[in-house]
């Protein structure tokens, strides 16, 4: 969440962070729904398709 709160620092009042995620766990957790809420207009996280290689390099590995 620092991370988030770090990135929103970085942009202008008016800017918006789009960030791409997979589908952990940790992602989609209680306390990252609170802060997406209170930062909707600033901040949106979009996330892949689950079991979507072609999209998440990591999971070739």
């Amino acid at each position: 969440m620092s991370f988030l709160r770090r990135c929103l620092r970085n942009i202008q009042k008016k800017g918006k962070i789009v960030i791409i995620l997979d589908n952990a766990k940790v992602h989609h957790a209680k306390l990252i729904q609170l802060l997406l809420e209170k930062l909707k207009n600033r901040l949106e996280l979009m996330f892949l398709s689950q079991y979507s290689p072609g999209l998440n390099l990591i999971e070739g590995l």
